[in-house]
């Protein structure tokens, strides 16, 4: 116990030596396993959060471990009004604003986001959709972590249409396919779904699929694919998870060369492979992904690679 807290101190105090970016940096690295640290340091940093971009950056790592894994959406508000009150007038606070908007929204307080959102789209008429959207799906993926689905599905289906409809504006593809791979992300790590988060899971990657296929970079699609592959993989389908991490490989072969997302798919390869029972196959693409594996420089991608290859079961 004595190490633990030692090690929890050590963390908060090398996070307070930091600049405010690698505060945030080194937030989003230890949120997870260290809310209350983080928290800690957090709120006693938020004064240096006096730009616009710096209180974006900072509001969106403090409204994700206030809301999602502390539970506490009225510190997440009370935080982010704070923060944008300190803010010069006339700056672009399209970012700040947003993260206000829905922590007052998931605090309980609809009026003050409804007002919130008013002033975000008023930064840009011309987008008032794609505010809309990026603002709701953000609600919905709040409303998720709480386990709210039968508020956080209809909304989410709402946003599916709005986005398909003839009259959508240019970048609301490019909005839903954002959100739906980061809800779909979202889902998958977690340790255990029930039907329904199951379900909407693998909608919310299929999605994200859909809306980079019409609006995406030749990268775009390939990780669409890898998404799908793990969901599969989650889901214990190991011919579809087979298909996506194929698809993604060929898409990876017509294009430019991307290593990072050839292993990956390589991995998610493996793992379906080892689903379907063809070991031999299996360990051919895991040493292939390992091999690329080995040439990554960045110790996040290495601690990335080791948390995916932990998902597959020695054989």
């Amino acid at each position: 116990m004595l190490a633990t807290m030692s090690h929890n101190i050590s963390i908060c105090g090398s996070m307070r030596l930091m600049n405010l970016a690698g505060m945030v940096e080194q937030g989003w690295k230890d949120h997870a396993r260290q809310p209350e640290e983080v928290a800690a340091v957090l709120r006693g940093a938020m004064h240096q959060a006096d730009n616009a971009q710096d209180a974006a950056d900072f509001l969106r790592l403090a409204t994700h471990l206030f809301g999602h894994h502390l539970h506490d959406w009225p510190a997440a508000r009370s935080m982010a009004e704070s923060v944008v009150s300190q803010l010069p007038a006339g700056a672009d606070l399209s970012g700040v604003w947003l993260h206000v908007a829905v922590a007052q929204w998931m605090a309980g307080d609809a009026a003050a986001a409804l007002a919130s959102q008013a002033r975000l789209i008023a930064l840009a008429p011309a987008q008032s959709l794609v505010t809309h959207i990026r603002f709701c799906a953000l609600v919905v993926q709040a409303l998720v972590a709480a386990r709210r689905l039968t508020e956080a599905e209809p909304l989410y289906d709402a946003l599916l249409k709005l986005a398909d409809s003839a009259g959508a504006e240019p970048g609301c593809d490019r909005a839903l396919a954002v959100a739906s791979n980061n809800l779909a992300s979202q889902l998958l790590d977690e340790s255990a779904l029930d039907e329904a988060e199951t379900a909407l899971m693998l909608r919310a990657a299929r999605a994200a699929l859909h809306f980079w296929q019409r609006h995406g970079t030749p990268v775009n699609q390939p990780r669409a694919h890898f998404l799908l592959a793990l969901v599969h993989n989650k889901m214990a389908q190991g011919v579809a998870a087979q298909e996506h991490a194929l698809t993604g490989l060929q898409l990876i072969a017509a294009h430019e060369p991307a290593p990072v997302d050839e292993t990956f798919l390589r991995l998610a390869l493996a793992h379906a492979l080892q689903l379907l029972g063809d070991v031999a196959a299996s360990r051919q693409a895991l040493a292939q992904a390992d091999a690329m594996a080995a040439a990554f420089e960045e110790e996040g991608l290495q601690s990335w690679y080791a948390e995916e290859r932990s998902r597959l079961q020695p054989a």
